[in-house]
């Protein structure tokens, strides 16, 4: 089994993280898949940004939540990109696969509605969250996308959620990752940051990782050896 490759945030170690400029980087690095986050504005519209707040990675301040969409699409999210929507990202690269980690369960349902819109896409969607509420009505019904649960490095039990919830995988930072098939779900690793942990997940044979520089990583895969 290939070792599969997410970009985290696109590619933030090279680019202002989840905006347009840093997805690129991530398709151009050759990922298998790009990680995004989702907040709702006050209006409603799906906003790629990972804080609560606006302050951290744009020229804005206060939280997501208490902003309207054209509020936000003023803001300079770094070297003059701008903060994009779920939609925009979607569609201006149809053939990637994304992981969209919802940050509050109020989002979920426009995330759906959002991706349902778009089709299948061949499976190419996961909705993943660190909150079990957020993820819950994602699997329900006819579904399209996989799901996965997110879990810290202060969950350790967290992991043994995975069949209760019913996900099909589940995302562990290295110090929760106990084996790479838990409840029969695989595992994907997290963070990956250098040829030895992008080895290493390989080695202990977990089915992918998610990595700040999607360059690196490809390149550390693509000098594995076989045992």
């Amino acid at each position: 089994m290939t070792l599969r490759i997410t970009g985290h945030r696109g590619a933030l170690a090279v680019a202002p993280e989840n905006t347009m400029r840093s997805f690129q980087a991530a398709v151009d690095a050759g990922v298998d898949e790009i990680e995004l986050d989702v907040h709702l504005s006050v209006d409603g519209y799906l906003v790629v940004i990972h804080d609560e707040t606006l302050d951290r990675t744009t020229d804005g301040s206060g939280p997501v939540s208490a902003h309207t969409w054209a509020e936000i699409a003023v803001l300079d999210a770094g070297l003059g990109e701008r903060v994009p929507q779920l939609d925009e990202v979607l569609d201006r690269f149809p053939d990637t696969a994304f992981q969209i980690e919802v940050k509050a369960a109020a989002a979920t349902a426009a995330v759906l509605d959002a991706v349902r819109e778009r089709g299948d896409r061949g499976g190419a969607i996961v909705i993943t969250s660190f909150l079990p509420e957020a993820i819950a009505p994602a699997l329900t019904g006819d579904r399209t996308w996989r799901v996965g649960l997110i879990c810290g490095r202060n969950e350790p039990g967290k992991p043994d959620l995975a069949e209760e919830l019913g996900v099909d995988q589940l995302y562990l930072h290295w110090d929760v990752a106990a084996a790479p098939v838990i409840a029969g779900r695989p595992v994907y690793v997290w963070p990956c940051n250098d040829v030895a942990s992008v080895r290493r997940a390989a080695d202990e044979g977990f089915a992918g990782l998610t990595t700040d520089d999607p360059a690196g990583a490809v390149a550390a895969r693509a000098a594995l050896r076989p045992a």
